[in-house]
């Protein structure tokens, strides 16, 4: 069984699948604590 990273499950990436830049993430999460 292959463990799975966290951070691949917890972090969106972008169209290409790289994972955000870290100020992207916080942005990200700004915006759902505002919904």
């Amino acid at each position: 069984q292959r463990n799975i990273p966290i951070l691949e499950i917890t972090y969106p990436k972008n169209r290409d699948g790289t994972f955000l830049m870290v100020n992207q993430i916080n942005e990200f999460l700004d915006s759902l604590k505002e919904e």
